[in-house]
């Protein structure tokens, strides 16, 4: 199995989404004309990828378990990185300054150095992002 380097991912979660703490940031993630909620945390990184949006990310598929591409601009810094993702995460993986969404949690580890996790979307999500035959989505607050 290929690994994807520089994806910023997102992993889907159980159920919706919580209530956004005063830090966290809502986003709009729209594929094929159907709408899935996430959030953005409060990191240097998730701050960078909201002061982007809106943007248009054109989708490569990871297997059963993601989707990512390519950020309209370049990411600066680093942040705590994991080796594991859950269904519902976004996450950011440096080397290739994309971002990913994870529908999917089919145990796999992440190659060095691991991504950050910089937010999450809600369960709709799965069906939407992973069952979508689209080549992109749109990514908006």
């Amino acid at each position: 199995m290929k690994f994807a380097y520089g994806v910023l991912a997102v992993v889907l979660i159980s159920g919706s989404l919580p209530a956004l703490s005063a830090s966290e940031k809502k986003i709009t993630i729209n594929v094929n004309n159907q709408t899935v909620e996430g959030y953005l945390n409060n990191t240097s990184i998730a701050n960078q990828v909201y002061r982007m949006l809106p943007f248009k990310v054109s989708l490569v598929s990871m297997g059963v378990r993601e989707k990512y591409g390519d950020l309209p601009q370049q990411v600066i810094g680093s942040g705590p990185s994991v080796k594991r993702f859950h269904q519902g995460d976004i996450g950011y993986w440096a080397p290739g300054n994309q971002i990913a969404f994870y529908y999917y949690d089919d145990g796999s580890y992440i190659p060095e150095p691991g991504v950050v996790i910089i937010g999450h979307f809600d369960q709709e999500g799965k069906s939407i992002v992973g069952d979508s035959k689209s080549s992109s989505l749109y990514l908006s607050r």
